[in-house]
């Protein structure tokens, strides 16, 4: 891990990622945000956009207001986050760099893993077909990798999930807390929150399929 401190604000980085790449992609999302190109997503908190930098495509989320006690900042919380879970071996993006600008603002600079949101996937295949079986059995068995660790996912629905190369992939680290062991309640709270978020004609067999795979899949961990 370095530190680095520039006339854009305080960085945390990868002993991996260059301070200049990091520094060249924060500025080039800014141009995103003032053009309004390659946006993923705006709201009142968050601006999300895609940048390309030496041919190499980076996801920059920026949180728009933070606070001020930064190891509470969402911003901060998502990038320990994203390297603990690396460490616990749960599919996340790589998270590469946060800073702190000096305006208060946050950024985190992350792996682009596409546009491939499973809760659309799954809505686009109609129900039962071996590919949605399969996805749905993947979703299954991350959620389990997921609380064998003691870990509660804050914000977990399909929505937040992303597909790419055939692998799922969980996004939105600044709600995860580690626990030194889950009980029934935080088992169900991730449950329910996937459950609701599935398509509306998921069947009783997709159900039943999810919930096997996901208490097998405990049982190997």
């Amino acid at each position: 891990m370095k530190t680095y401190f520039t006339s854009l604000g305080r960085w945390e980085l990868l002993d991996t990622f260059s301070l200049r790449v990091a520094e060249a992609v924060v500025k080039l999302h800014l141009v995103n945000i003032k053009e309004n190109k390659n946006i993923l997503k705006i709201d009142h908190k968050r601006q999300v956009s895609r940048v390309v930098s030496k041919d190499k495509s980076y996801v920059i989320k920026e949180f728009r207001k933070p606070g001020p006690w930064w190891i509470f900042r969402p911003d901060y919380i998502s990038w320990k986050n994203s390297i603990r879970l690396k460490e616990l071996d749960i599919a996340v993006p790589s998270v590469y760099a946060w800073l702190r600008s000096k305006d208060g603002r946050g950024f985190i600079i992350m792996e682009d893993l596409g546009d491939q949101v499973l809760k659309s996937v799954l809505q686009n295949i109609g129900p039962e077909l071996p590919e949605r079986v399969e996805l749905i059995k993947k979703l299954s068995k991350l959620v389990a990798s997921v609380h064998s660790k003691n870990l509660v996912y804050g914000d977990m629905k399909l929505a937040n999930v992303l597909l790419k190369d055939g692998s799922l992939f969980l996004v939105d680290m600044d709600k995860v807390k580690l626990k030194k062991r889950l009980n029934l309640r935080d088992r169900a709270y991730n449950l329910v929150q996937i459950l609701n978020s599935f398509p509306k004609d998921l069947t009783k067999r997709e159900l039943d399929i999810f919930l096997e795979t996901y208490v097998l899949s405990l049982h190997k961990q």
